[in-house]
């Protein structure tokens, strides 16, 4: 039997909410994967680039004491 579009509309409804609340939570997720990869970025460079401003200091203390001599 043929569902009348009075009786079909809050059916429809539902599953249109079910598709945006499911395509919700890919997103929540893809999200967290994209914030956790940038995050474990920044932290990585943040890293790189204190190892060489620290070796960038000993190189440059080494020249310094040679040219001394």
């Amino acid at each position: 039997h043929a569902l009348s579009l009075h009786d079909a509309l809050p059916l429809w409804l539902a599953q249109g909410i079910d598709r945006v609340a499911e395509r919700a939570a890919d997103l929540d997720a893809l999200y967290e994967v994209v914030h956790d990869e940038v995050e474990d970025t920044a932290l990585h460079f943040a890293s790189v680039l204190r190892t060489a401003r620290l070796s960038t200091g000993i190189i440059g203390r080494v020249l310094r004491r040679r040219r001394r001599r």
